[in-house]
């Protein structure tokens, strides 16, 4: 995608009423628009969020009830929506609120979110679709016999859904390595686009949404984990982790690859000690992994009972098929050792 289409894009986000009163709370702002179509033309827009709906049942939609994002009754069946648009899904937040309805016999929750889950969907009674799918919904709804005002609204709201879309959809990873992403996102003219709406984190998020998918069809690996998150650098990176491993790697936006290992701390152990402890235990390995050499040879962040200490790896300038590689062949040694 170049930077011309992101600003363009960008600039008709800005013009946009809708985004523009979505900037003080974007998932709490989509979550209230959603819980007044569904209250006031529940006949048109219930089958937009729960498509076995019959068109004719009374439709009973609650905002925050119980900490649902929306909690809605159809003939004594209860759907919950959790909505995800700044913030990332939880599959752990999405069981709880399963356990929280189970006086229901009949109940779902579907989860719609503008980035993908980074874990399957395999919860029960549970279903997603995206931010595009809810635009394609939305777009085929017959809006002729609604008042002008609200026909009004309801056309820039799905215009400002269609815009984040077009965004999200348009693919990223057309680039050939991080480096040329973050070259981009950080060129002034973006960086300015971005801050005036507050989109730089969700644009990072979105980026490397899209990458985590494209290297997991190329990585070989059984029961490969990996979380998108963002750190206190406002830098988005992927963790990538195998069950039962004390290590993992990290892959951040900006093109740094880190090696994280969890080390055991005992009461009187200083930082000093936790490192010699990581460096007898995996010295070896990444002893031939080009790990950069600045400030720090080693960091470490503490906690009461255990410490995670990184060692950072510059591969900017990777392909994305060398750096799926990578990430398999450094944690099929970890998984070793």
């Amino acid at each position: 995608m170049q930077e011309n289409k992101i600003i363009d894009i960008l600039d008709k986000l800005k013009n946009n009423a809708i985004f523009r009163l979505s900037l003080t709370s974007k998932e709490l702002f989509h979550s209230n628009f959603w819980a007044w179509l569904l209250s006031k033309y529940p006949q048109k827009f219930t089958s937009v969020f729960y498509l076995n709906y019959d068109n004719k049942s009374p439709v009973v939609v609650r905002r925050e009830k119980n900490n649902f994002d929306l909690y809605i009754e159809i003939n004594n069946r209860l759907i919950i929506i959790e909505n995800k648009f700044k913030s990332l899904p939880n599959k752990k937040q999405l069981e709880e609120y399963l356990e929280k309805a189970e006086n229901w016999s009949e109940k779902e929750i579907i989860l719609i979110s503008y980035i993908p889950p980074s874990f399957k969907m395999d919860i029960k009674d549970s279903s997603y679709f995206s931010y595009k799918e809810l635009y394609k919904r939305l777009e085929k709804v017959e809006l002729s016999d609604i008042n002008s005002t609200d026909k009004a609204i309801i056309e820039n709201y799905i215009e400002c859904i269609k815009l984040l879309c077009e965004l999200q959809c348009s693919d990223l990873t057309d680039f050939d390595t991080l480096e040329a992403f973050w070259d981009l996102y950080s060129q002034k003219d973006v960086q300015e686009k971005l801050d005036e709406i507050n989109f730089g984190l969700t644009l990072q998020r979105n980026f490397m949404g899209q990458l985590a998918n494209k290297l997991l069809s190329k990585i070989k690996l059984n029961n490969l984990n990996f979380q998108i998150m963002t750190g206190n650098s406002h830098i988005a990176y992927i963790d990538f982790w195998l069950p039962n491993s004390e290590s993992s790697v990290s892959l951040c936006c900006n093109g740094e690859y880190r090696y994280v290992f969890n080390i055991k701390r005992n009461p009187d152990d200083t930082k000093d000690n936790l490192i010699e402890k990581c460096k007898n235990k995996y010295g070896s390995f990444l002893s031939n992994k080009n790990c950069i050499i600045g400030r720090k040879e080693y960091n470490c962040f503490m906690s009461k009972d255990n410490a995670w200490i990184y060692k950072k790896r510059d591969i900017k300038n990777k392909s994305f098929a060398d750096i799926a590689l990578i990430i398999e062949n450094d944690l099929t040694e970890l998984a070793k050792i």
